[in-house]
């Protein structure tokens, strides 16, 4: 597939870019002509480079440590699991239930720190062209 990147200069700027850019000179800066993306996300950072380099390898580490967390829940998550089975085995639902709420809470909490951890971490080319 072609790629329709826009020259440099000429990025993807909203009318409200370009009456800014009207008024207080050029957008983006001739010395500077990168790509930038304006979001409608109030948490996002405004313009956010679309040509930005490469992923380091910090952000391989985050990963590897996000997954560890993971992990983690996941062994407490099977020894309340464990305490759970103990506990019905020995005559003591109480026990067997509150330890299996807290397994299910434990799992649920690993499943967001290893889903929040892989989409937080995705490498994402924002420039069609590749570069």
């Amino acid at each position: 597939m072609r790629s329709t990147a826009p020259p440099p200069g000429q990025g993807l700027r909203s009318a409200r870019d370009r009456r800014q850019a009207a008024t207080a000179g050029s957008f983006p800066p001739a010395d500077n002509p990168v790509h930038y993306q304006r979001s409608r996300s109030p948490f996002a950072r405004q313009g956010t480079c679309l040509g930005a380099a490469p992923k380091s390898g910090f952000d391989f580490m985050k990963r590897i440590a996000g997954i560890l967390v993971a992990a983690f829940y996941a062994v407490i998550t099977f020894l309340a699991f464990g305490h759970s089975a103990d506990g019905w085995a020995g005559g003591h639902a109480d026990l067997g239930f509150w330890w299996a709420v807290i397994g299910g809470f434990l799992a649920i909490a690993g499943l967001g720190a290893l889903i929040g951890t892989l989409l937080h971490t995705r490498r994402r080319n924002r420039l069609p062209s590749g570069g």
